[in-house]
């Protein structure tokens, strides 16, 4: 199965760019690696992570809280939903699921449509409903629109004439098909 750091290291692997609506009618497009953090939303994660690292997670909270409220004034959609990735991913490491959650539809629906971003961070929603339990059906949906949406980035760096980027789409996707068709052969009778 594929683990969720090594999903999180695939969240800038290719950045989202929205262009104007003359441009591309608000389709985002794919540029290069690199994060749409602001510094001090950046220096609130990092002081997140080094709080959560060394078993603080109270005071890990506190900066949790105020990196969301950071992020969810921010206008750029590209920088909340970094932001909400990162909250989901530190509610996550502090074992509290529920709320990570919810902070990763938070990311999902702040990422622009058809985004590589919104993708990788649907299939981290969806490992963190599927460790819930009770919202394994909703995990599978979110892994199976990964998959889809993975498709159509590829189909869209074939147009564009990326090959790495279609060939790096190829293998994810055959790694997602892989970790759902596992984690459905492994968890249902």
């Amino acid at each position: 199965m594929i683990d969720r750091a090594e999903v999180f290291s695939w969240l800038n692997e290719y950045k989202a760019k929205i262009y104007s609506h003359n441009q591309m009618m608000h389709k985002a497009h794919i540029e290069d690696k690199s994060s749409e953090m602001s510094l001090a939303a950046d220096a609130l994660k990092i002081q997140m992570i080094a709080l959560i690292s060394s078993g603080r997670s109270m005071y890990a909270k506190q900066v949790l809280d105020r990196l969301a409220a950071y992020g969810s004034q921010s206008i750029s959609p590209l920088e909340r939903g970094e932001v909400w990735v990162a909250c989901g991913m530190a509610f996550y490491d502090m074992n509290n699921l529920h709320e990570a959650a919810v902070a990763l539809k938070h990311a999902v629906s702040d990422y622009p449509p058809l985004s590589h971003q919104r993708a990788v961070s649907r299939w981290l929603l969806g490992m963190a409903q599927w460790e819930l339990v009770t919202e394994a059906d909703q995990a599978i949906m979110n892994w199976s629109k990964t998959i889809e949406d993975f498709e159509a980035l590829m189909e869209q760096a074939e147009n564009d004439n990326h090959r790495k980027r279609r060939f790096w789409y190829r293998d994810k996707i055959k790694d997602l098909k892989d970790a759902l068709r596992e984690k459905i052969q492994t968890s249902f009778p």
